[in-house]
C-alpha cells in the first residue's frame, strides 16, 4: 500500500536519516500524504484554468531557499516567474546551501534577494505556487490576490507531495532532496503551460 506511489510501510526508516531531515518533518509530510491519498484532500490546489496563467509566483516562506529555487528553474524553462515569502523581512540573498546546491545543478541564486507579499502586485493572470498547505490556506485568506489562482507545487510530481519540507538549516542532502521535488513539480507546470499555449 502506498501515498501516491510512496510506501508506507517506509514511513521510518528513511526519514529516521539525517539525509532526509528530522522526524517532524517526517510526520508532517505524512500527515498531508495521507490526507490527500484517503481523504483526498488538497485536489483543488493540483487544479487551474492554465489559458489564464501568464506568470508563475513561487511562495514559501522566507524566500530564500525554496521558492527563489522554483523561480529559476521556471525562468529557465523560458516562463515569466517570481517568487516571494509570507514571512520575510525582505532583501535578505539566498541561502547559502541552497546557493551551492543550485550552483550544482546549473542555476545561479547569487543575485537573488528576497521579497516579501508587500513587493509583489498580484494579478488574475498569476498561478501561486505554494510550498505548504499552510500557505495556501493563508494566501486563501487574503483580499489583495486579484483573482489569482493558488495550486500546491508538490501536486505536480509525479508522486503527490502536498507538503515539500523546508530544508532551511538542514544539510545538503536534504536541500537536495527538496530540490528534487521543487524542480519535478516546476518542470511539469511549465511543460503544462507551454502545451496549453501550443493548442
Amino acid at each position: 500500500m502506498g501515498v501516491g506511489g510512496w510506501s508506507i510501510f517506509a514511513i521510518g526508516k528513511p526519514y529516521a536519516g539525517r539525509e532526509f531531515g528530522s522526524r517532524k518533518a517526517m510526520l508532517r509530510f505524512w500527515i498531508h500524504a495521507l490526507q490527500a491519498r484517503y481523504l483526498f484532500r488538497y485536489r483543488r490546489y493540483a487544479n487551474a484554468d492554465w489559458r489564464r496563467v501568464e506568470r508563475l509566483v513561487f511562495v514559501c516562506a522566507g524566500n530564500i531557499c525554496r521558492s527563489p529555487y522554483g523561480e529559476y528553474v521556471a525562468k529557465k524553462m523560458g516562463q515569466d516567474a517570481i517568487s516571494f515569502g509570507l514571512t520575510t523581512r525582505g532583501d535578505d540573498p539566498a541561502n547559502e546551501r541552497a546557493s551551492t546546491v543550485a550552483m550544482s545543478r546549473g542555476l545561479d541564486l547569487l543575485h537573488h534577494r528576497s521579497r516579501s507579499s508587500c513587493d509583489v502586485e498580484f494579478s488574475s493572470a498569476d498561478l501561486l505556487i505554494c510550498m505548504e498547505v499552510e500557505q495556501a490556506r493563508r494566501l486563501e485568506a487574503r483580499s489583495d490576490l486579484n483573482n489569482a489562482q493558488i495550486v500546491l507545487l508538490g501536486m505536480f510530481c509525479d508522486k503527490s507531495i502536498p507538503h515539500i519540507p523546508d530544508p532551511y538549516a538542514k544539510s545538503e542532502a536534504y536541500f537536495r532532496r527538496c530540490f528534487d521535488w521543487i524542480e519535478a513539480g516546476t518542470e511539469s507546470i511549465c511543460s503544462t503551460l507551454t502545451a496549453t499555449v501550443r493548442r
